[in-house]
């Protein structure tokens, strides 16, 4: 299956509950930048990407991005138009990313939209992609270029979830391999929006790669974001980076739907993969939710009033470690050396 095809397909599966429903819209999304007057299937003979900084700031309505990109021009001194993709998938009305800004070495720099409509852009057989953020840039011989990006962008969907998703594909349309790729997520949606390990992935050479088929990358979590370091990395034209976020229902079980006592928290070891992208809030309420699911009563106001908004709560005594299964200590084990990790 080639990639254009492979991408509409892993689109429409994401989006199938919602094209049916009679709820259908198109959402856009960003990517890397890309020497707009290079042909699709070619690099940059001198220009090269030395490291892309992609910070993603998770909020309720919608997401803001930051994407810093450097460059080492090894040729002689030269000045291409330089464009930002603006990509769109699913049906109905348009969004448009919002609020585009863009910098050169520190400084705000103009930028002119240029759609793309089959013969004006090197990514014309790429149906999703719609138009670009073009500005003019010159690149110094034998010297760094810095160049930022800033937009916010609405959510897409996956399944029932809220999706980011982010094109760095075309960045293979400069010299080599991108030296050093940083994803940073900051999650301030609410304290009980969860980042779903599973449903976080690369699509790469046709294939959906979870975190733990990724080659070369480290993941940190310090409490306050989470990020994801790779290093020379060689994509396709349409490869994504995308990731998943639940509701509070996660929180309770992060291994499928919650189901009153036969919650999963006691049934199913948490490794520390499973734990890597909760916030320090939702470690602790899932620690706690173990002890409220046999009934504890808790001194902490926060906990009690969420806690009473569910139906299967019933307070009734202080819960005592030795009413906890195996399972459901080693959990908390687990939770708190992720914890203290942190510290």
């Amino acid at each position: 299956m080639n990639k254009k095809r492979f991408l509409i397909f892993l689109l429409s599966i994401c989006f199938c509950f919602f094209l049916n429903a009679n709820d259908a819209y198109i959402e856009a999304a960003g990517g890397s930048v890309i020497p707009i007057d290079s042909p699709m299937s070619s690099a940059h003979p001198s220009i090269s990407m030395k490291s892309e900084i992609i910070k993603i700031d998770l909020q309720p309505s919608l997401y803001h991005v930051h994407v810093d990109f450097e460059f080492y021009n090894e040729g002689d001194s030269t000045s291409i138009k330089v464009g930002f993709p603006q990509w769109h998938y699913g049906t109905s009305e348009t969004n448009e990313l919002k609020n585009f800004k863009t910098t050169l070495n520190g400084k705000s720099l103009e930028y002119k939209i240029l759609e793309d409509n089959g013969t004006k852009t090197p990514a014309h057989k790429a149906d999703i992609v719609d138009l670009w953020f073009v500005r003019d840039i010159t690149f110094p011989s034998k010297a760094i270029t810095k160049t930022s990006v800033d937009y916010d962008c609405e959510y897409g969907h996956g399944g029932f979830w809220k999706a980011v998703e982010y094109l760095f594909g075309t960045g293979r349309t400069w010299k080599n391999p991108i030296g050093s790729q940083t994803i940073e997520i900051t999650n301030n949606i609410s304290s009980t929006s969860v980042i779903i390990y599973d449903s976080t992935f690369f699509v790469e050479s046709d294939e959906w790669k979870t975190p733990d088929s990724w080659k070369n990358t480290q993941i940190t979590n310090d409490g306050k974001k989470i990020t994801i370091i790779r290093k020379n990395v060689s994509p396709d034209f349409f490869d994504l980076f995308k990731f998943e976020i639940a509701d509070e229902y996660f929180l309770f079980n992060p291994y499928g739907d919650f189901d009153n006592q036969n919650y999963r928290l006691g049934k199913n070891r948490l490794t520390e993969k499973d734990l890597i992208f909760f916030t320090n809030e939702q470690l602790r309420y899932m620690r706690n939710i173990i002890f409220a699911c046999h009934g504890n009563i808790f001194q902490s106001a926060d906990l009690n009033d969420w806690l009473k908004t569910w139906d299967w709560y019933k307070p009734s005594h202080k819960v005592e470690l030795s009413e906890l299964s195996e399972i459901e200590l080693a959990n908390i084990q687990a939770i708190q050396k992720e914890e203290a990790r942190r510290k």
